[in-house]
């Protein structure tokens, strides 16, 4: 990929993305943005150099639109990693498996766009927050 393909995608996502989290109307499958985000990925890993700024693997969801009420996340709310092949599997579980001792954790199929911040007080649901941009989310309570 050259800086030229690079850009034009790099603005290419960020309008798939617009679409998906802002509008609640995607553009292309998740398979199709997924590959995109991966070539992005790649090229940032290589050209560290050249990362523009509004790359949107610098950044969770997106903006929140005016008619949604807000609410802050007590802390970020980052975005879960992809996974799309046994190897990749591995080596999350050895990255895991490094990073902390004697933990347990099982795994199922990861479903796009569920995302909430859910808060109890006293075994009951105060607020129940969308990940929006990671700080700040709609509230659906």
């Amino acid at each position: 990929m050259t800086l030229e393909e690079y850009k034009q995608t790099v603005i290419k996502l960020n309008r798939y993305s617009y679409h998906y989290h802002s509008l609640d109307d995607p553009l292309v499958s998740d398979e199709e943005y997924d590959r995109l985000y991966k070539t992005i990925q790649l090229f940032e890993s290589k050209n560290s150099n050249h990362i523009l700024d509004n790359s949107p693997t610098a950044r969770v969801g997106g903006e929140i639109l005016s008619s949604f009420s807000k609410a802050s996340h007590l802390s970020k709310m980052w975005s879960q990693d992809d996974i799309f092949n046994n190897t990749q599997l591995e080596e999350w579980i050895k990255r895991v498996y490094k990073s902390f001792d004697g933990i347990e954790f099982y795994c199922e199929p990861k479903f796009d766009g569920a995302s909430l911040n859910l808060i109890y007080e006293n075994k009951k649901l105060k607020q129940a927050i969308t990940r929006g941009d990671g700080s700040i989310g709609e509230d659906v309570t």
